[in-house]
């Protein structure tokens, strides 16, 4: 449907009144924001589909496992007994994803549990580890938040977090701060004396800015959802600074001068939310209003700085699905501007010219129809473009084959140009979705490392009374390093009076000199045969059986054997009983594809079939991966280091045949 829009030459009263406006908030904008985030992934970007693995078993909550299929390391954040005092509750990532629940350093995070409380977290990246803010044995467990709306981390002082909470005499919605640092809880505006509201009245959400000055927004006025038509935008700093917009009357509100908007608005708000910069307000509409007689557009953009109001109609400005914004931009899942249609698409634009957009991926096959997602950009840098991160669930209502990005993890890439981004997989969320509250809505911290997200864990967890529970899990978003090895100097090179020809490098070749069948220190759910494994216990698709080799050395070298089964093999420090990820060198074998990962981090994937003689050499001439006498991979030797043979097996009867050491 078309919104209907008319022009019309503003008035000298409202060029005073936008004249008045950037004083009131600020004509220039600083980007205030230091924090620097990841611009592309040590993950895997390519386009095979993986069927979920069986499910790995969970302990309890602050337990460390992989993503059985991508590697990632991962963390069990809640349990069942995370509120000791209301054991059995689900927990959840914020409703919206676009909610900036890191706080500006990412040592803190915040969660939600269904039943309404608010449940910060500090947050140790070097232990990946997370823990209760002044914890208790009983009771809520530790600190909880009071907030009336979802709170909202300001993107500039690490320790503040916007709240809000009803004022006691006429239950007008109040917004406040609280600081980590002092526990105190200061009130900031008191909407229902900013502008002229019904009784019992609250606020439908809270976002900031990442900009000097620091700019709060709220939108209120209702009493439930989809009755809201206020925005109220301020300084922190100057929090009775605040400019007022009304979407039913279609007008602001500047230092008490009251001005018609440049386009007519007519609508109740759904959502509304601030981009990074201060600048720009999204201003999400009703579905009601989206039909007739209105036919507002699904979104607006207000720019905050010229008072101006643009449509972005669904016809032509592809302006559905869920969506996040950065520093003037805005990504949305929508299809499509070139590409034929898909679900698994989204749009991106500038919000200063917010109906201009264009495909940022090239589009699966075979065609999906039903594929949602909560993209979520927190880490979004002033002045460059760097990946969102979203969880894709799939419908049980969609009937084409399993397919790359299905119930996953991933990071978007989104200065690539039209359909042509990466897209970084991570993690399968295993999340079945049913309710709301299934949904995964991954959260990425304001660095770009690590996202919580929630998931039922395919309806494992137990039931918090009115079906299967919710928890919350971390994954980690491994970057690419920015560090650029030095050169080596030249040498002067020796005049000589007639050079000699010199000969051609060699190629170089894989050697079986002085390999000796590895012998085994210590096995875990593992049987040995002289020196191959075989997983003969344990959890099926766990990584719970492992072996290490008596042996030290520099290479590793092993004979493919099954095509389908998960099971990872290389050179490492440790003993039995590690993980994927502790293995510093390592094959990782599953589904015909051989991938070598160093520390779990994803370098490069070559298919195998049995027979396959696979190495890994650690010496003079640098960390090598072989395949059948041929280089696959050249990484950083790790000089001085004496070696282990470690092998992590997943999956129940996965064998590792002929292992032999040097």
């Amino acid at each position: 449907m078309m919104l209907r829009q008319r022009s019309f030459i503003l008035r000298l009263a409202v060029a005073v009144a936008c004249a008045a406006f950037e004083m009131s908030l600020g004509a220039g904008l600083l980007h205030a924001q230091t924090t620097s985030s990841i611009a592309t992934y040590a993950a895997r970007s390519d386009r095979s589909s993986f069927p979920k693995p069986a499910l790995p078993q969970l302990g309890p909550a602050g337990s460390g496992f992989t993503d059985p299929t991508f590697g990632s390391r991962m963390l069990r954040v809640t349990d069942a007994n995370t509120r000791p005092g209301t054991p059995g509750q689900s927990y959840t990532t914020p409703s919206a994803a676009h909610q900036t629940a890191w706080n500006a350093n990412s040592t803190y995070f915040y969660l939600r549990s269904v039943d309404g409380y608010f449940v910060p977290y500090s947050f140790n990246a070097s232990s990946m580890t997370a823990s209760r803010v002044q914890p208790t044995g009983s009771g809520a467990g530790g600190l909880v938040i009071a907030s009336q709306t979802e709170p909202q981390f300001s993107f500039v002082s690490p320790n503040i977090i916007y709240v809000s909470r009803q004022d006691a005499s006429n239950d007008w919605p109040i917004l406040q701060q609280f600081d980590f640092s002092t526990g105190a809880y200061t009130d900031l505006l008191n909407l229902g004396e900013a502008a002229p509201i019904a009784r019992s009245t609250y606020t439908g959400g809270l976002s900031s800015s990442a900009g000097s000055p620091e700019k709060v927004m709220a939108f209120f006025g209702g009493s439930a959802q989809d009755s809201h038509y206020l925005v109220s935008v301020f300084s922190a700093n100057q929090p009775h600074s605040a400019v007022l917009l009304d979407t039913t009357t279609s007008t602001t509100t500047v230092n008490d001068r009251r001005s018609s908007t440049n386009i007519p608005l007519g609508f109740h708000l759904h959502h509304a939310f601030m981009d990074k910069s201060g600048q720009y307000v999204i201003l999400e509409t009703t579905a009601v209003d989206r039909g007739s007689p209105n036919y507002a557009a699904p979104l607006y953009v207000w720019d905050t700085i010229a008072n101006t109001f643009t449509a972005i109609p669904e016809t032509g400005g592809l302006s559905g699905g869920h969506y996040a914004t950065g520093f003037g931009t805005l990504v949305n899942q929508d299809c499509c501007t070139a590409n034929t249609w898909d679900a698994a698409q989204w749009q991106i634009r500038t919000l200063s010219t917010p109906t201009s957009n264009h495909d940022v991926v090239s589009v699966l096959s075979p065609q999906e129809t039903y594929v949602g997602d909560h993209p979520s950009w927190n880490n979004a840098q002033p002045g460059t473009l760097v990946p969102f991160v979203t969880a894709l669930y799939r419908s049980a209502s969609e009937t084409a084959p399993w397919r790359p990005w299905d119930d996953e993890i991933v990071a978007v890439q989104t200065d690539a140009g039209a359909d042509s981004a990466a897209v970084w997989r991570f993690a399968q969320h295993r999340s079945n979705v049913a309710t709301f509250w299934d949904m995964p809505r991954a959260n990425v911290s304001q660095d770009g490392h690590w996202a919580i997200f929630t998931s039922n864990w395919e309806k494992t967890l137990g039931s918090d009374g009115s079906g299967p529970r919710e928890d919350v899990f971390m994954v980690e978003l491994t970057g690419v390093s920015s560090a650029t090895p030095a050169p080596t100097p030249t040498p002067t090179p020796t005049p000589t009076p007639a050079p000699a020809p010199t000969p051609a490098t060699p190629t170089p070749s894989a050697s079986t000199a002085a390999f000796q069948a590895a012998r085994w220190m210590a096995l875990v759910n593992v049987s040995a045969s002289g020196n191959s494994l075989q997983k003969i216990s344990g959890c099926g698709g766990c990584p719970d059986a492992s072996a290490a080799s008596e042996q030290t050395g520099s290479a590793i070298q092993f004979t493919a054997s099954e095509t389908g089964a998960l099971r990872s093999i290389g050179l490492g420090t440790g003993g039995a009983g590690a993980q994927p990820n502790d293995i510093g060198f390592a094959w990782r074998l599953q589904s015909g594809t051989a991938e070598v990962r160093e520390s779990g981090a994803y370098r490069t994937d070559t298919p195998f079939a049995p027979g396959d003689v696979l190495q890994i050499t650690a010496d003079g001439n640098g960390t090598r991966y072989w395949k059948n006498g041929a280089v696959v991979y050249a990484g950083t030797s790790p000089a001085g280091q004496s070696l282990r043979v470690q092998a992590v097996l997943n999956d129940v009867n996965a064998t590792l045949n002929n292992i032999m050491v040097r």
